[in-house]
């Protein structure tokens, strides 16, 4: 079954975490069986992207934080993202991949990375985001392709059901974002 979805749209399936891969293949059933509300399909599709980010990008963070003797205790001078850094710091102290991070928190931190910064944690965990994936600002930026698919699922989550032309729009702006990240990962071997 995963052969049709990855020749369907995905440039690289095997790159994709398993759990991705279920909430897209689900996603992509519920499209054909849908008569008015796509919200669920939306939904599925954005679910896989966060869990693609979660586990590309704040694994590794994660990872270098328990391997390392970060203090996260220091005071915050940076005041355009000081609600971010706290965010992230939280993140890291608790330790807890299961208690993930939303979309848009995801990409404050990494927008927060790449600013006119000087805070100590945005500046270490920089060169670790680069490792694996270049820059790709245009996507975290506020009205870039994540803001924009971010949106369009917060529609059927708050105000009213996605129909089938919103979906369609969604899927366009989501499958040329999604390809784009997934094909810019690095794979590094595990230590």
């Amino acid at each position: 079954m995963a052969d049709n979805y990855e020749s369907k749209w995905c440039n690289n399936w095997g790159a994709l975490e398993d759990n991705s891969k279920i909430f897209i293949i689900e996603a992509q059933n519920l499209y054909e069986y849908v008569l008015e509300d796509y919200t669920a399909y939306v939904q599925g599709l954005t679910k896989a992207f966060e869990n693609e980010i979660l586990k590309k990008i704040f694994c590794n963070f994660l990872d270098y934080y328990n391997s390392s003797n970060l203090d996260l205790n220091y005071k915050i001078i940076d005041s355009n993202n000081r609600g971010t850094i706290i965010v992230f710091r939280n993140f890291l102290k608790r330790n807890d991949i299961e208690g993930f991070l939303s979309l848009d928190q995801m990409r404050y931190i990494i927008c927060a990375i790449f600013s006119d910064t000087e805070d100590k944690l945005l500046l270490i965990f920089k060169p670790i985001y680069l490792k694996y994936f270049k820059q790709m600002n245009e996507m975290f930026m506020q009205g870039g392709s994540l803001y924009q698919i971010k949106d369009i699922r917060n529609i059927g989550a708050h105000t009213s059901p996605i129909n089938q032309k919103l979906a369609s729009d969604f899927f366009q702006i989501f499958n040329s974002t999604f390809n784009d990240f997934i094909n810019n990962y690095k794979f590094l071997p595990k230590p």
